[in-house]
């Protein structure tokens, strides 16, 4: 009987559940601008994916480091202004793009984990979390509170696990292409 009442209500639900946003946008609250969300959509292959979601965690280090250089207007109209948070804010999100960026590479190496585009994508999140990890630990000398100091160490350990992975998973890749070879 109860289930009848309900049918009308599961009916209209189950119609308008191909209408809801992608996980990684209702997931992200503040944490990706519309212009972002946009070139996400854009990137489907898993290199283009990385180097967008390595834009975004660089757009947050930029905003973090106060960056006084203007964004060029074809930047700007691309990615839109500089997000807006505070320092914590700022750091969590980043966080968020770094951990995103492992989710996808683990998703299409699990679709296809001979995906000639995984290697490219390996790669580029390794160079990029190269280069962010100086910039990370440079920041120490500008936070002071306790609560932010807390983030950047979040931050610095999760790039520091994610950069392993990413030349651990280069590694890997390289020798078993030597073996088709």
């Amino acid at each position: 009987m109860r289930i009848r009442r309900w049918l009308p209500i599961l009916m209209v639900l189950s119609v308008l559940r191909p209408l809801d946003p992608p996980r990684w946008a209702q997931e992200s609250g503040d944490y990706l601008t519309s212009k972002e969300i946009e070139q996400i959509k854009e990137a489907q292959r898993i290199d283009l994916r990385v180097k967008v979601l390595m834009k975004i965690a660089e757009r947050r280090l930029l905003a973090l480091e106060r960056a006084t250089i203007p964004l060029s207007k074809k930047e700007e109209d691309a990615w839109g202004p500089l997000p807006k948070g505070t320092p914590e804010e700022l750091l969590q999100h980043y966080i968020k793009a770094i951990d995103e960026t492992i989710l996808n590479i683990e998703d299409a190496h699990g679709q296809d984990p001979e995906n000639e585009f995984l290697h490219p994508a390996l790669k580029t999140f390794r160079e990029t979390t190269d280069q962010f990890l100086p910039r990370l630990k440079a920041l120490k000398e500008k936070l002071t509170s306790p609560e932010v100091l807390n983030a950047l160490e979040r931050a610095l350990e999760a790039t520091e696990l994610a950069n392993a992975d990413a030349r651990e998973g280069e590694a890997r890749f390289m020798k078993d292409t030597k073996k088709r070879k």
